[in-house]
């Protein structure tokens, strides 16, 4: 038995519906129509990092430790980009490896820096581009660049601030972005006779974040020209879809196809940060201290002269303005976000070196007051609330987290359609409304889970959620599941009940993956220019 897994970033009924299906994806039509099929409930919050990660151990993000695209370092006040070291469990390439199975992954986020699979890995977002080692076994990029010499991970159409772009040329390259992914994983297969193979296409997400009101059936027809032209890029990953059966062969192949999370139109952008300087819990700079600052960092810069400041702290996620925070006067700031949540920390004395808050009494009352605060505020549009929940990490994920520190103290989850951001710029006020001539869209909760092929009971309006991918997996290959999954098997997709084994304890392997990983700042800077393409930051 063989597991095909597609990966379509983003993939949502809400653009892939009936009419996209028959009239320009015949491929993933018949596997719909010929197997069980539904939603794929995300992570929450439903962001890539911590989505896919989660369908690769088959765990909850509080539990394998990856969290967002960014950390917060408590000691410096500055933000790092998470990668695969963060991953605190196991995860199936591991334990499949381990157990025999050989392995194909192509551009699986968070899959960088690359580690050992019996078979080959190419990393997907998070990586830096082709100077980095990107691939598993390291002398497998020479051979892939020899035969696709642009091969790389970027993003193929990017938000604009008017929403009028010409598409003809994003939508070109996205194609031939589908297409290098086809070629890796066919360059692959001629050396790794698989049992697994993952394929995954994040240019899905890409449209989406950038051009939702051109593909979504609520909108699309108003705009027949981008329509269209966002057509050919579905024609061309249902081609690829269909390589990619092909090559699975006439033997016996479970195909999943499936998403990190859905997609949904992106209505406002919401400043946490300026809630909480109105309530007291913030300080900005004042402008003489930004000046100085600013001249502080020219005289180093230009004569090498050392000037001490207070520093003005620049978070990665709030451009194209650096954000100001005054964390000796601060008890309470959005350091970073998962789209669309967003993560506070509380600035705690013995914890951070500005804290400001007592642990204990104080800590549990501001938390209780800001829990108060941000659920009593209103979306201006409808007047429910705008923050559907507001919760602490044993909350989100269960008491037994091994990540807290990179959750923060609580998480911010809006309503849907609306995103938090980092930003304590006063224009437009906290809740900016966008206009609509904007064709931006947002994460959804709601993925695409289609699983076809040997033994499958066709089915529709099915649920599942990311991590139970991973178990029914193991199932299907008859391998032993690791002990601490959280997902379950997807028994109702298949005609014949799978058995199920977990491994001795004696059979747990740790991973080998250590948190030692560090971007250089060259990379770092790259990729999160790579994030801001991509509608992330």
């Amino acid at each position: 038995m063989k597991v095909l897994i597609i990966g379509l970033d983003g993939g949502t009924w809400n653009v892939l519906d009936d009419y996209l299906l028959e009239n320009h994806m015949p491929n993933l039509k018949k596997l719909k129509n010929g197997g069980f099929s539904g939603i794929l409930r995300s992570t929450e919050p439903p962001a890539s990092p911590l989505a896919w990660t989660s369908f690769l151990t088959g765990c909850n993000p509080g539990k394998h430790g990856v969290t967002g695209f960014h950390f917060y370092s408590m000691e410096d006040h500055t933000l790092g980009i998470q990668n695969s070291t963060h991953c605190l469990v196991p995860n199936m390439y591991q334990h499949l490896s381990n157990q025999g199975y050989k392995i194909i992954s192509i551009n699986v986020p968070w899959t960088y820096p690359c580690y050992k699979v019996n078979g080959v890995l190419v990393a997907g977002m998070g990586f830096a581009g082709a100077e980095s080692n990107f691939t598993y076994p390291p002398d497998f990029k020479d051979e892939l660049l020899a035969k696709v010499p642009t091969y790389d991970f970027r993003a193929r159409v990017q938000r604009s601030k008017t929403g009028q772009q010409d598409l003809k040329q994003d939508i070109d390259d996205i194609r031939k972005s589908f297409q290098q992914r086809i070629d890796a994983a066919k360059l692959a297969s001629k050396t790794v006779d698989w049992d697994v193979m993952v394929v995954q296409f994040h240019d899905t997400d890409g449209m989406n974040h950038c051009i939702w009101k051109y593909i979504s059936p609520d909108s699309r027809d108003e705009y027949p020209e981008y329509r269209d032209e966002a057509f050919k890029a579905f024609e061309s990953l249902d081609k690829s879809i269909g390589e990619l059966l092909n090559m699975a062969g006439p033997e016996e192949t479970v195909t999943f196809v499936i998403s990190d999370h859905g997609g949904g139109l992106l209505s406002a952008l919401v400043k946490a940060n300026l809630f909480l300087k109105k309530w007291g819990y913030l300080k900005t700079k004042s402008r003489w201290e930004k000046w100085l600052e600013k001249t502080a960092k020219s005289l180093k810069k230009r004569f090498g002269i050392q000037v001490k400041t207070i520093p003005v702290h620049s978070f990665a996620q709030t451009p194209p303005n650096k954000l100001g925070i005054n964390l000796k006067k601060t008890k309470a700031f959005i350091s970073h976000t998962a789209i669309p949540s967003g993560h506070l920390y509380l600035n705690i004395k013995g914890r951070q070196p500005t804290g400001t808050v007592e642990p204990g009494v104080e800590y549990d009352r501001i938390i209780a007051k800001l829990k108060e605060r941000f659920l009593s505020v209103k979306d201006p549009l409808t007047g429910e609330r705008l923050f559907t929940r507001v919760v602490t990490p044993a909350e989100l994920y269960g008491e037994n987290i091994k990540a807290s520190e990179r959750i923060g103290d609580l998480v911010l989850c809006p309503r849907q359609g609306y995103e938090v951001t980092c930003s304590c710029s006063k224009r437009n006020g906290p809740i900016h409304i966008l206009p609509d001539e904007i064709p931006h869209g947002t994460h959804h909760p709601d993925g695409i889970c289609i699983i076809s092929g040997a033994g499958v009971k066709p089915a529709s309006n099915c649920q599942a959620n990311i991590i139970d991918i991973a178990p029914t997996v193991y199932a299907v290959l008859d391998a032993k599941l690791p002990t601490y999954i959280d997902g379950k098997v997807l028994q109702e997709a298949f005609s014949k009940s799978l058995d199920i084994r977990y491994m001795e304890e004696s059979d747990e392997i740790e991973s080998d993956k250590k948190e030692t990983f560090k971007f250089s700042k060259s990379e770092e800077e790259e990729v999160n220019k790579r994030l801001k393409e991509l509608g992330y930051m």
